[in-house]
Order: C-alpha cells, then sequence, then structure tokens
C-alpha cells in the first residue's frame, strides 16, 4: 500500500511539523535520493513500508 501526498496534504504536512516549505521541500528531497519517496505528477507516494506506517502513526 502506498500513501500519495498532494500539494493540500504537503500543507498540512509542514504546519503539523512546523516547517517551512522549503524545509519541506528539501527533506522530500533528501528522502528522494534515498528512494523512501517518489514524486510522480506533483504528488508524493512513500515507497518504504514501515516509513509510510511510521507516517500514519504520527
Amino acid at each position: 500500500m502506498c500513501l500519495f501526498l498532494q500539494q493540500p496534504k504537503l500543507d498540512a504536512l509542514a504546519q503539523s511539523t512546523g516547517m517551512n516549505d522549503t524545509n519541506l521541500q528539501e527533506t522530500l528531497n533528501t528522502l528522494k535520493r534515498h528512494d523512501v519517496v517518489e514524486e510522480t505528477q506533483g504528488s508524493w507516494r512513500i515507497m518504504v513500508e514501515l516509513f509510510r506506517r511510521w507516517v500514519l502513526q504520527e
């Protein structure tokens, strides 16, 4: 199962983590480089099941 994050959810993620848009984008890019997430047509997909579960619990 994959979790897709689109812009409204990204805004909520930025707010809930206290990260600004720049820091959140840098973090997502780092996760992308490590194959934890991927970006497809403006949505972010979590590729690592354990990470997806952790995000959903938070």
